[in-house]
């Protein structure tokens, strides 16, 4: 396992609170919106369809959370068994803390990024300091 396998976490959970984002942004620009003559459509006259072309960006981004939300529950299951088989408490923890605890969900189910720094990440250890457990994390991951 690599740090770059690690961090793919962190990534899925970037890319799901930035589709929520775009959802509820197209849902407000969308019950805004009204209905228009648009004379620039390329010639065409007559209404556009707005609302129609968010519910249709809605319903993508939509089914892409949903395939990116079984992607994070895949890889965190598949990150906590790695991390529990490490022996070493520290780095157990420190890994824990870095790479699974890296969002939480709210009661209405949105995903919320977290990311602890080394630092904190450090103090939550009881490790002398982040750039020190940050070290001790990729030379176990480079030895194991």
């Amino acid at each position: 396992m690599t740090i770059a396998d690690l961090n793919e976490l962190y990534h899925i959970v970037k890319e799901i609170t930035r589709d929520e984002r775009k959802i509820e942004e197209y849902r407000e620009r969308a019950s805004s919106t009204t209905t228009n003559l648009s004379p620039d459509r390329g010639g065409e006259t007559g209404p556009s369809d707005k609302i129609g072309n968010y519910a249709s960006l809605i319903v993508d981004l939509e089914k892409e959370t949903r395939r990116n939300r079984d992607r994070l529950l895949k890889k965190e299951l598949e990150l906590t068994q790695f991390i529990n088989s490490i022996e070493v408490s520290e780095i157990r923890r420190a890994c824990k803390a870095r790479f699974v605890d890296c969002y939480k969900e709210t009661a209405d189910g949105k995903i919320i990024e977290w990311r602890p720094s080394w630092t904190k990440v450090a103090r939550l250890v009881r490790s002398a300091s982040g750039d020190s457990i940050r070290t001790r994390v990729a030379d176990y991951l480079r030895t194991h």
